[in-house]
């Protein structure tokens, strides 16, 4: 089962990847030493982002950039609400983005709780299209890969469900539901991170987590989001306040 956008929010996600691709991922590694994500990139992020108003789109731009850099994807996100990071280096994680003051502001706002799921699954899929691309290298080259193919299919599994809870819950908006759906995607691409993290190490080996490495940053960037801006205890009370019968 998959989701299927719209064709303008197809266009909007395809703007993103490509940003993604040609922009932020090129300026990860200068982000990650800087402490600060550079204004060119940062417009760049923030012109492809669709407006939160437009909440299914605004959560697939964000993954789409995410995937690149969550710390630009929040930066564009935090831009888009009102509310500027001057950028930070306080956390390992999400460096050049004000985890303690902008995520801290901006926690009410069901807005920003979609775009902090967004970002987490957006980081979770970089860390699986690494994963997939080693598996394919080391059957290409004739190497077992049976050892990490099953986690990767669980992984994959853990991670589209979350896309579709996030999407669900981007279509319920602030109406009825809103908060328990909004609560159930983030528990969900809470748990699948761990499974996409493990994948990437059983299919590219230690080397994966090397310091300074592009599937480190993101485990770092994955422990910060979850465990700061995504308040993971709070986050399943909420699920499970709304799920549980009173």
């Amino acid at each position: 089962m998959t989701f299927e956008f719209d064709a303008r929010t197809a266009t909007a996600r395809d703007a993103a990847v490509a940003c993604a691709s040609t922009v932020v991922r090129a300026a990860a590694a200068d982000i990650e030493r800087s402490g600060a994500v550079p204004q060119d990139v940062r417009a760049a992020a923030r012109g492809v982002l669709a407006p939160p108003s437009d909440a299914v789109a605004w959560c697939a731009t964000i993954e789409a950039l995410a995937e690149g850099s969550a710390a630009v994807a929040l930066t564009a996100a935090a831009d888009a609400l009102g509310t500027s990071s001057p950028g930070g280096a306080a956390w390992s994680g999400l460096r050049g983005f004000d985890v303690d003051g902008v995520g801290v502001s901006l926690q009410p706002s069901a807005s920003w709780q979609l775009a902090v799921t967004a970002t987490v699954t957006g980081t979770a899929r970089a860390a699986l299209g690494v994963a997939t691309d080693a598996l394919k290298a080391a059957k290409a080259a004739g190497h077992s890969i049976d050892a990490a193919s099953p986690v990767l299919s669980d992984a994959a599994t853990a991670l589209e469900a979350s896309r579709l809870l996030l999407f669900e819950a981007a279509g319920v908006g602030e109406g009825r539901g809103g908060e328990t759906a909004r609560a159930l995607a983030r528990v969900q691409a809470i748990d699948a991170v761990p499974l996409a993290f493990q994948a990437a190490t059983l299919a590219g080996g230690a080397e994966m987590m090397r310091p300074g490495s592009a599937t480190e940053r993101a485990r770092r960037d994955a422990t910060t989001l979850v465990e700061v801006l995504g308040d993971a205890a709070t986050t399943m009370a909420a699920a499970a306040a709304g799920v549980l019968p009173a």
